[in-house]
């Protein structure tokens, strides 16, 4: 196996890595308007390369924990296995995929797509067969998704609100009043929580800890809010923010467990 790969003019996209580290897999895109996904062991070598049939760019990608399953968006939904084979594909409509999320264990897939500025759907898949069990419009840009670890939920955010979904479709609850720009949103399974943070009645550096019902549990403030995380399997959140304005200056990441404040860290 090779520990190298560099097709001519190409940019690396979006990345992901299995639960334990061993495998990890980079969407890439060239000049000649070719893309596709490259798997790595966690040596480095090259596992196999799967070039996309439709060309032009990959919008997002998904990996399941175990590196079995990947799942990337384009102008529709496409499902690989550890081999680098595609065992299913959804085109119907030709959707512009721009999130997509696969659960832990790979059985469900979750797509975002845009029709208009403020007008998109979701998309939700048995990931085993490829079966669309239900697509539910949403009247803003989905931007960005991310699915609870056992694909029970669906957290979006857009130009025009945030919400979340249920794993039959159902909208649990919808923020009409926030927005939500660029990837700060998370949800972390194990305590039933959604992090927002974007724009909230005019506050851009308001940022809410939110339950699966709906209750708001914690609202804090992080100046220029840029991006957020969330543990997986606890109640530990990230955020970072702050302008770098002159030599010397600093960001800062601030740290929560649920709605307490922890240290906060610089970033020089």
């Amino acid at each position: 196996m090779s520990t190298s790969f560099s097709p001519t003019g190409s940019v690396l996209g979006y990345i992901a890595i299995s639960a334990n580290g061993s495998r990890i897999a980079a969407a890439y895109g060239n000049i000649e308007g070719k893309c596709g996904i490259t798997y790595f062991n966690d040596a480095g070598d090259v596992i196999w390369n799967y070039s996309s049939p439709q060309g032009g760019s990959i919008h997002h990608l998904s990996m399941s924990s175990d590196g079995g399953s990947i799942v990337y968006g384009q102008d529709g939904v496409f499902y690989l296995n550890s081999h680098g084979v595609q065992v299913w594909n959804y085109t119907a409509g030709n959707p512009d995929v721009n999130f997509i999320q696969m659960s832990s264990d790979g059985s469900h897939v979750a797509a975002g797509t845009t029709v208009t500025a403020y007008n998109g759907s979701v998309l939700y898949f048995d990931g085993r067969s490829g079966a669309l069990l239900w697509n539910r419009q949403v009247y803003t840009e989905v931007q960005p998704l991310v699915m609870s670890s056992d694909g029970s939920h669906v957290a979006i955010g857009g130009n025009t609100g945030a919400m979340l979904l249920d794993s039959s479709g159902n909208i649990l609850w919808n923020y009409s009043y926030t927005e939500v720009l660029g990837n700060p949103v998370s949800v972390s399974q194990s305590n039933s929580l959604v992090l927002l943070s974007g724009l909230y009645a005019g506050e851009p550096n308001e940022n809410q800890l939110v339950g699966y019902n709906g209750t708001i549990i914690a609202t804090f403030n992080v100046p220029v809010t840029s991006a957020v995380a969330a543990s997986l399997n606890g109640p530990v959140w990230v955020a970072a923010g702050g302008f770098i304005t002159s030599k010397g200056g600093c960001a800062v990441l601030h740290a929560f467990s649920g709605p307490t404040v922890l240290p906060s860290t610089l970033i020089c």
